[in-house]
């Protein structure tokens, strides 16, 4: 058995939620690492289906919503060194297309983005903490490129 190093005390300073879209495995580290200026240890990532999508569709995804909403919560209270909340949405979200179910999913993503940083607003009980949301849109045919684009 190999034994791996851990980081010890650890003094995360964002959460980062982002969907579990194995097209963005080998882009989303190096994201968060050179555009957000996060190291290993710095961030909390969380993975869920859709990303940030149930925050804005708490009526139509309730067990997503409570899910996430939960787990911001969790880490928020256990770390209090966070101060940044990132949420990335990105292109060709299945969840949208299976869970959500709107006909109209070109970019409904990346609109949605604000509602859901509004939704985290609205929870938080702490207003200092800063909220960024991220667009990962896919820049050719064949999927195999990814620019993120700023939304808030």
């Amino acid at each position: 058995m190999k034994d791996y190093p851990a980081i010890k005390n650890p003094r995360p300073e964002a959460l980062v939620i982002c969907c579990g879209d194995p097209r963005l495995g080998t882009v989303l580290p190096d994201f968060i690492k050179r555009s957000l200026s996060l190291a290993q240890g710095k961030f909390v990532l969380v993975i869920v289906a859709g990303g940030p999508a149930s925050l804005a569709h708490r009526k139509t995804d309730a067990d997503g919503y409570y899910y996430l909403t939960r787990q911001i919560a969790f880490y928020i209270q256990t770390f209090e060194s966070i101060k940044r909340i990132i949420i990335i949405g990105n292109q060709d979200n299945g969840h949208y297309k299976n869970i959500i179910n709107h006909p109209d999913t070109h970019e409904r993503e990346k609109r949605d983005l604000p509602r859901a940083v509004a939704e985290i607003r609205r929870i938080l009980e702490n207003p200092e903490i800063k909220i960024e949301a991220y667009y990962a849109k896919f820049t050719d045919l064949c999927f195999s490129m990814v620019s993120f684009e700023e939304i808030i």
